[in-house]
């Protein structure tokens, strides 16, 4: 069952760490991400991401206690003693390493092949950060996400198409984006569509109460508006294409500045795989 951040304050954007980690240090959810790792991820190498140092010190614990070799890793480590746990990870003698913020961003282990998500977080950026650090080129075919905070109903899948905008959302808003994303009620696995693809059930959508209200039919368009801004930035051929890609769709006057650089950086890498 996924936590419950409904009752959370928030600070500077984002869950209030201190009700984060009364939440998710409770043996329940600690115990279940043992759990569901022995099942869905025995063996593999996996990162866990927790909200503090003292909640990732108490979940590598727990796996400890279970058996399985864990070890955390924060900025109170000496350098050598961090390096020393990484090394111990890298050589497949710890098989799970905790931490607060320390490996979130900028960290390499291509070994990795499983990520634990103990941090709810309503930044699509962290959650993104977090899950590409298992997104490594390694021996492993894939990685799998164990996903204890629910961040993929709030901001769907890492392979997920996006259409990235300048624009930024409104401060103080509390309106977040609708992610299409499904629990299997049969094996629990979270998938989009109407089919689990990892045992085969259907999904038994739920009734739900309609209500009327009076307003005016408005049309949209959202599908083929994307489909065609895709379509657009990949035939515009100069600055001037952007521009007027830009100003049909209300961007910033900067986007198109930026789209048009982004292209030219395409061209070059291209250019320089194509001499290689």
């Amino acid at each position: 069952e996924l936590v419950d951040v409904s009752g959370l304050r928030r600070t500077a954007g984002d869950y209030n760490h201190g009700d984060l980690e009364q939440l998710m240090a409770k043996p329940s959810v600690t115990g279940n991400a043992v759990v569901e790792y022995n099942r869905l991820a025995p063996g593999r190498m996996a990162l866990a991401f927790c909200v503090t140092v003292a909640h990732a010190e108490a979940v590598a614990k727990a796996f400890s206690e279970a058996g399985i070799p864990s070890e955390s890793v924060d900025g109170k480590l000496s350098a050598e003693e961090r390096a020393a746990r990484l090394a111990r990870l890298a050589s497949g003698e710890t098989r799970v390493l905790t931490s607060c913020e320390l490996i979130s961003e900028g960290f390499d282990a291509p070994a990795v092949g499983a990520v634990i998500s103990l941090r709810p977080t309503q930044s699509l950026t962290l959650h993104m950060q977090q899950i590409g650090r298992g997104l490594r080129p390694s021996g492993e075919r894939d990685c799998i996400v164990l996903d204890h905070a629910g961040n993929c109903f709030r901001h769907g899948f890492a392979e997920d198409d996006r259409v990235w905008s300048l624009e930024g959302r409104p401060r103080n808003s509390s309106t977040e984006p609708v992610i299409e994303v499904h629990r299997c009620l049969e094996c629990f696995a979270c998938y989009q569509g109407g089919v689990c693809p990892q045992c085969g059930a259907g999904r038994q959508p739920s009734p739900r109460e309609v209500k009327q209200r009076e307003g005016e039919m408005e049309r949209l368009l959202v599908v083929q508006k994307r489909v065609g801004l895709k379509t657009a930035m990949q035939n515009a051929r100069s600055y001037e294409d952007f521009q007027a890609i830009g100003i049909a769709n209300g961007y910033n006057p900067k986007w198109a500045g930026v789209q048009w650089g982004r292209s030219w950086q395409r061209k070059y890498m291209n250019r320089r795989k194509a001499a290689a």
